[in-house]
């Protein structure tokens, strides 16, 4: 089962049943014996019996094969930010707008792009309107981070997973709390302590050579270690 609960998958009998969930809170929503996770954390099933777990990826995003040019922004030059999500309607409020508002008074050419649902609008203040962009859904957004974005800024919520792998695989920083599943799928190598920090880490990875160099890596290092992790994931499906 890939997704949410489905009551054809729950009426098959079967001690080889296997789960993979999309987003953290359809986890418990399985009466499969075995789940993948990318997480040593315990679940259990709607039975209350914990699942087998099966070590998974957060990237379930189709293989890139673009070429990825390397950016090397000026802090003066308009800085793009995108923020993705089918559910921003309720995953950005007041507080983190004001978050932003705080960002561009430290740095005022930031252009944050806001791609997928739209937010409420009475939530953003006239001066931060003009920094923002409302983009909707787009196809192909691999293609769209390489062409248009600089930086992947995560609000605090649970989902975001897929497209910050997305832009990890355009070669774009993420900038995110220590918190949900962006946080897991960088493999919880990098964050920001507070979205007062987002102007910050702006700063030091276009300004600090050595920061740049140490995010890219560690960037690099998360998609070896997820394409490894997938195929051992499935051979060990494959084995059940």
């Amino acid at each position: 089962l890939v997704g949410h609960s489905n009551i054809h998958f729950d009426l098959i009998k079967s001690d080889k049943k296997i789960s993979i969930p999309t987003s953290e809170s359809s986890r418990e929503f399985s009466n499969s014996s075995y789940q993948t996770s990318n997480s040593v954390q315990i679940f259990k099933n709607i039975f209350n019996k914990k699942f087998k777990i099966i070590q998974a990826t957060s990237d379930w995003t189709r293989k890139t094969n673009l070429q990825i040019i390397t950016k090397n922004k000026n802090i003066d030059e308009n800085i793009n930010i995108a923020i993705v999500g089918n559910r921003l309607d309720i995953e950005l409020d007041i507080e983190f707008f004001k978050y932003l508002e705080k960002a561009i008074k430290i740095i005022p050419n930031l252009k944050f792009k806001i791609i997928g649902e739209q937010p409420k609008l009475d939530l953003i203040s006239k001066k931060l309107l003009k920094n923002i962009e409302f983009i909707s859904f787009i196809s192909d957004l691999e293609n769209y981070f390489i062409e248009n974005i600089d930086f992947y800024l995560n609000p605090k919520r649970f989902g975001g997973g897929h497209s910050s792998m997305m832009a990890i695989k355009a070669n774009i920083p993420v900038i995110t709390l220590a918190y949900g599943d962006v946080y897991s799928a960088i493999q919880k190598k990098y964050f920001i302590n507070s979205f007062d920090e987002i102007a910050d880490f702006i700063k030091n990875y276009i300004e600090d050579k050595d920061f740049k160099i140490k995010i890219d890596n560690m960037n690099k290092e998360i998609l070896i270690d997820s394409s490894k992790v997938f195929e051992d994931m499935i051979r060990t499906i494959v084995k059940i």
